[in-house]
């Protein structure tokens, strides 16, 4: 019995240890978040303390961070990193949208187009709902597809009508109502 109580003896101390070392990482993680100033710091948190509840959101900063200084590449890393990492985060629409920002910013407009119909599609809930299909209505026009543009603007004023996009979304979507249609090219002899 001795043998058996020092051996659950010593689990207990473990657990103890182990318990004690993830919450001093938890609460470090947290520290170094709310004192970061710039990226190397965030990325030091995501590499060092990766499962601590600070990571996600370093992830995200440091993501926002790198999109605000132009670095759209690195950005668009950070936040495909964020979405595949934590499909299931509280912010991973913001980070779904994210993505869609720098793939537009880099001249990626079908990509774009894609990251904005996941945020619609992907997270219902989200506040970015209606943002998401203005930018997808946009693009969609930009890529020469106004008849997609005004059905996905009308999406917009269906779906979200208390949403600060309603308003421009209808002035849009009225804007190519009034465009005159292309005609096809006439054909030379």
């Amino acid at each position: 019995y001795i043998a058996a109580g020092a051996s659950l003896l010593v689990l207990i101390l473990l657990v103890a240890l182990f318990l004690y070392r993830r919450s001093a990482g938890q609460a470090e993680a947290s520290r170094l978040l709310n004192s970061a100033r710039s990226a190397a710091e965030l990325e030091a948190i995501v590499e060092k303390y990766p499962a601590s509840e600070a990571a996600p959101l370093a992830l995200l900063s440091l993501a926002d961070f790198l999109f605000r200084q132009g670095q759209y590449e690195a950005a668009q890393g950070r936040y495909r990193r964020f979405v595949e990492s934590y499909p299931e985060h509280e912010s991973a629409a913001f980070a779904q949208m994210g993505l869609g920002y720098c793939q537009e910013a880099l001249g990626q407009l079908p990509e774009a187009l894609d990251a904005y119909r996941l945020v619609e599609g992907k997270y219902p809930g989200s506040s970015l709902g209606a943002e998401a299909l203005f930018n997808a209505a946009r693009i969609q026009n930009a890529l020469g597809s106004p008849s997609e543009a005004q059905i996905t603007y009308g999406l917009i004023v269906s779906q979200y009508p208390q949403s600060a996009f309603a308003a421009s979304a209808r002035e849009a979507a009225a804007r190519l109502s009034a465009r005159p249609a292309a005609s096809p090219p006439v054909p030379t002899p």
